[in-house]
């Protein structure tokens, strides 16, 4: 193994027999563990009771998982042998009680690592204790000793073959590593006064307050930390602390959670001063930070130019990018009345190599913000259609800033990885994310009330005073351990892969730090799951509602949000084909008749523009709009000329609501029409010679602007523009034919952002927004019967793909990483997928020949324990605050609802 992390207690079985045979040298002055240590240590451990610190961590409901590391497991057995060799009966533990012990982490080469164990002795009944060890262990070992800088080194090795372990004595100091020359640099640190170790740079810091236990994460540990975050060539830091920072904190277990407290020390240029913030402001403030937030930092300064102070540190700057910014922002007074708190959110991996990011920044002018935000893009955009640089989502208008880093540039803080900057306002706060999709998923979550809250962080802490509050930073392991490998350093990758089983048992790691007079005091937990297993891993599904129907449901449930009070409301359709809805109590709101099936998805329109909403879908024949009374509006339903319909979608270019609906038949017509229903010139409609396969699409593309597009059944994607005119070049072949959905992985530009599909052999095609192919993978095909399909969720922000065979599924993720396979024996199968987060993801199988809808996570775990009844595709929903999935369906003449918890 090419890191070989020792944990220190394990190498005392042999360590103490060679310091026991050491004579002692009486009368040399005591000196302290720290005086071994180098100044280039990653972290220190010091301990009292080691033993019973060892005895606290096992006992742990972790702990079963921590063993599967070798050198954890050994360190355990290792111990568990010195206490029999030591005659049992709690004399190890005796022995070492008080002894401080200390193990300092030191590199060892590039990106490798080992322990240096010092043991501050001092009482000669050790050799009482020497004796009962070396009756039992000299048959077991063979030794040697040299001499270094007139000190005797003894290495010991195992018989078997084992690593040598390096023993030393100077003074009262006993050193023990498995690498001989950090046992040599120890011996140096303690004789040379010109050598600086950790006595001289923490000094009295490592003793004012001690503790039974002491960690010390050190300047040179917080460096290595981001170094093996740090992927070369991309995944920077997100939020870069300060290089010269580091921290003496005391842990203990407290139930599930590992807490800890203790002081932060800095360089003078790390920041003092506070913002005045309540308790009243923080909740507000954590209910900006989305439950599915991957890690999220909270910064709280009197002023937003401290943020260099902490986060300026060794910024390359583009002068010309600066220089811009300077004219036409700061000097004109932008910077001005934005506060000293800001978020920085990490919200996962998108499709692109780039890592999600969105900051918020509180300000007291966003209304001449935004102004002046609105004026510098349009001067640096002079001459370009205006869509492609501005959008509009959820009511908000939305800039794109084509500037590399800007925030970054902006601020003179390290705000990595905004190659664009996308920029809109929520609640007079400043939104900037590093692409548009992110965004729009952020205002999602925060339009649905999904927002954390401080039960869900537990800050403030009893330990942390909020009025002198500063920053406060949260990592959630769930979230953020499905794209880890996509940011750890290569040489990494490989050991948190390997161990990823460890990392699931803990839940999150949070920090705060806070001010007092004139210092800064960290306190800090981690949080580790209640593992369960066997039959109390089964998820208990329950039904807890059903409304019956006076005839079969053949169409829905499909979830609306009633615009009053944003509660969920169902449409249904029976075999007579009339419409029901209901709410999600299960009261009828209306029913009404219908010239035919519903073919199309439900759309929610603001026909009226007062902020209430209607219904909007289609027949084969008709385009129907109805309000929430049922009553249709003024010239619906819209005849369709060919009244063979098949697909329908909604479009609203400037978020203005003046609507355009796109619907196209399966044989190849489609159509544009306006907001009362009139078909547009160019849509009249528009033909194309093989049928359609996918629904019509419009996308606003970061740089291209507005794109409408269908696929057809001969695999070529047709792109236009508004006016219905073929983009150059189009249409573009992707594959011979295309059976299944598509996805789009939105980039930055119209080169980064792809369509996505597979063929029907397998092929999976990727095309950019200029007509170019940039992937074609070839999925496994077990067999010529073979069929393969993706999944995108509702909100196209994922997808998965699916092999079929006769008898079994295996789903892939996009990097083409197979998450599971299952047993399914049937042909007729119909797939959803629903994706609320990293760890909150669903895919739902719906055998229509046997009735039957499975529902699994993507580990391939079921969510009940038998299959629902149902052919109908189902609605899911992750209710804010509630730690249970909402599933709807229908069967028979039935509207279901049942309730999963996490």
């Amino acid at each position: 193994m090419k890191r070989r992390i020792i944990v220190g207690l394990g190498i005392l079985l042999i360590g103490l027999s060679a310091f026991l045979a050491f004579r002692y040298f009486f009368g040399k002055p005591l000196r302290s563990s720290f005086e071994a240590t180098s100044e280039e240590s990653l972290l220190l451990l010091r301990v009292d009771d080691p033993v019973g610190f060892w005895n606290g961590l096992v006992s742990q409901k972790f702990w079963k998982e921590m063993t599967t590391i070798p050198a954890v497991r050994n360190a355990e057995s290792m111990l568990v042998g010195l206490d029999s060799l030591a005659g049992q009966q709690g004399r190890l533990q005796k022995f070492l009680k008080n002894k401080n012990f200390l193990a300092s982490l030191q590199p060892v080469g590039k990106d490798e690592m080992d322990w240096l164990f010092v043991l501050e002795v001092s009482d000669e009944a050790l050799k009482d204790f020497w004796s009962i060890i070396e009756s039992n262990t000299s048959n077991r070992y063979v030794s040697a000793t040299r001499l270094y800088s007139d000190v005797e080194i003894r290495e010991i090795k195992a018989k078997d073959g084992s690593r040598t372990l390096s023993v030393a004595r100077i003074d009262n100091l006993v050193l023990l590593s498995f690498t001989s020359f950090l046992l040599e640099e120890a011996i140096r640190n303690v004789q040379s006064e010109s050598i600086p170790n950790m006595g001289d740079i923490y000094g009295d810091r490592l003793f004012k307050n001690r503790e039974p236990v002491t960690l010390i994460l050190t300047k040179a540990g917080v460096q290595g930390f981001a170094g093996v975050l740090g992927k070369e060539g991309r995944g920077e830091v997100f939020v870069a602390w300060p290089e010269k920072l580091a921290a003496v904190i005391h842990p203990e277990i407290d139930g599930s959670e590992i807490r800890f407290s203790g002081e932060l020390y800095s360089d003078p240029s790390f920041p003092i001063e506070t913002s005045d913030i309540s308790e009243a402001t923080w909740s507000n403030w954590l209910g900006l930070v989305p439950n599915s937030a991957a890690s999220f930092s909270v910064f709280s300064f009197d002023h937003i130019s401290k943020l260099s102070g902490i986060m300026g540190e060794n910024l390359v700057l583009n002068p010309v990018v600066s220089g811009e910014l300077e004219n036409k922002l700061i000097d004109r007074g932008f910077l001005e009345g934005f506060t000293g708190m800001h978020l920085a959110i990490e919200m996962g991996q998108s499709f692109s190599d780039r890592r999600d990011r969105i900051l918020v920044f509180r300000t007291d002018s966003a209304a001449r913000q935004t102004e002046m935000l609105r004026d510098f893009v349009i001067g640096i955009a002079e001459g370009i259609e205006r869509s492609t640089y501005v959008d509009f989502y959820r009511g908000r208008e939305i800039f794109m800033i084509d500037l590399d880093q800007f925030p970054t540039h902006l601020f003179r803080a390290n705000f990595s990885g905004f190659p664009n900057t996308f920029i809109t306002v929520l609640e007079g706060n400043i939104l900037m994310a590093n692409s548009n999709s992110v965004l729009k998923r952020y205002l999602d979550e925060m339009d649905s009330g999904n927002g954390k809250s401080i039960a869900s962080t537990g800050f403030p802490s009893e330990n942390g005073d909020i009025s002198q509050f500063q920053t406060y930073w949260e990592l959630d392991f769930s979230n953020t351990w499905p794209t880890w490998m996509d940011f750890v350093s290569p040489s990494w990758a490989a050991f948190f892969q390997k161990y990823a089983a460890v990392a699931f048992q803990f839940e999150k790691l949070s920090l705060q730090v806070s001010v007092s007079n004139s210092s800064h005091f960290l306190t800090g937990k981690v949080s580790y799951r209640d593992t369960k297993t066997g039959a109390e891993q089964q998820l208990a599904m329950h039904e807890i509602k059903t409304v019956t129907f006076e005839e079969e449901l053949t169409f829905g449930p499909k979830g609306l949000r009633n615009f009053n009070d944003a509660s969920l409301e169902f449409l249904v359709q029976d075999r007579s084909d009339k419409v029901h809805l209901i709410t999600e109590e299960g009261e009828e709101v209306f029913s009404k008749m219908l010239d035919g099936p519903i073919i199309s998805d439900i759309f929610q329109i603001d026909y009226y523009k007062n902020n209430k909403l209607q219904l909007l879908f289609a027949t084969a024949n008709s385009l129907y709009a109805v309000d929430r009374l049922g009553e249709f509006l003024p010239g619906f339903p819209v005849d369709i000329p060919t009244g063979s319909i098949s697909y329908l979608n909604l479009v609203d270019y400037e978020n203005d609501r003046n609507y355009r609906y796109f619907l196209a038949s399966a044989s190849g017509e489609i159509y544009l029409l306006d907001r009362e229903g009139k078909i547009l010139d160019g849509w009249n409609p528009k033909v194309i010679p093989d049928p359609i396969v996918s629904n019509p699409t419009h996308f606003r593309v970061p740089g291209l602007g507005d794109r409408m597009f269908v696929i057809d059944r001969k695999g070529y994607w047709h792109l236009f523009n508004r006016r219905g005119e073929y983009e150059p070049g189009a249409p573009f072949e992707l594959a011979d034919e295309i059976l299944t959905q598509y996805a789009i992985r939105e980039g930055n530009s119209a080169k980064e952002t792809r369509i996505v599909t597979v063929s029907p052999n397998g092929e999976v095609v990727m095309a950019n927004f200029q007509g170019e192919i940039t992937e074609r993978t070839q999925l496994p095909r077990p067999d010529r019967e073979s069929s393969f399909h993706l999944v995108k969720d509702p909100k196209n922000e994922r997808y998965l793909l699916v092999v079929q065979e006769f008898n079994q599924l295996t789903v892939l993720d996009e990097s083409y990483q197979t998450l599971f396979s299952q047993r399914i024996d049937a042909k007729d199968l119909y797939f959803q997928y629903f994706h609320f987060g990293p760890s909150n993801e669903i895919l739902v199988v719906i055998d229509r020949q046997q009735e039957f809808i499975y529902l699994y996570d993507l580990a391939g775990k079921m969510l009940s324990e038998r299959p629902l009844p149902g052919t109908s595709p189902l609605a899911i929903d992750l209710p804010a605050g509630k730690n249970e999935y909402a599933i709807f369906s229908i069967h028979g003449s039935q509207w279901i609802e049942y309730r999963v918890p996490l």
